[in-house]
């Protein structure tokens, strides 16, 4: 017949040093922890001008690499001299790109694929309306007054738009579903 299995035995060895005393500070006070470190500052971003110069600059790194290549070549004389126009014509560009202004803003235009990127922004305190394609989603939360009656408070990131009704509720929406309210 089989013996029943006993159960193994577990030591539990516990450390005889003794534990360090609290940190105390001038008062005798159990001391506060550190303050958290503040996040490191952002690397402000290029303007406009200045990214569009250093795009063109890499291009005329590339092409004067091709170029390079391409000299090598000694039975296209006319590859060769179609490479130098490219090359003037960058030139040309890069010394355009640093006449901009300062604080040149390209203006994007409206946006053909529909969803972000390069439709108009809807300045700050104008009055607006949600758009009838949307209404029914709003139904439950604004009323048909109220819908027809949104002033922007404040522009966000990602499309989104703070408005405050009638009332003075406020309410996020994305840009998408309003429409400017053109006044006579």
């Amino acid at each position: 017949m089989p013996t029943p299995k006993t159960p193994k035995k577990t030591t539990v060895v516990t450390s005889t040093a003794p534990r360090p005393a609290p940190v105390r500070d001038e008062r005798g006070e159990p001391a506060t922890p550190a303050a958290p470190k503040a996040a490191k500052p952002r690397k402000p971003k290029l303007e406009a001008g200045a990214v569009l110069f250093v795009q063109v600059g890499r291009m005329h790194k590339r092409a004067m690499h091709l170029l390079k290549r391409v000299r090598r070549w000694h039975n296209a004389e006319e590859v060769v001299t179609r490479f130098n126009a490219v090359e003037e014509a960058i030139i040309k560009l890069q010394c355009e790109i640093e006449d901009l202004p300062a604080g040149f803003v390209p203006d994007l235009g409206p946006s053909r694929a529909g969803g972000g990127g390069g439709g108009k922004a809807l300045p700050v305190g104008v009055s607006c309306v949600v758009r009838d394609k949307v209404r029914p989603s709003y139904e439950g939360i604004l009323t048909t007054a109220e819908m027809n009656n949104l002033i922007v408070v404040e522009v966000r990131a990602k499309g989104r738009v703070l408005c405050k009704t009638g009332d003075g509720e406020k309410i996020v929406m994305p840009r998408g579903h309003l429409s400017q309210v053109v006044s006579l």
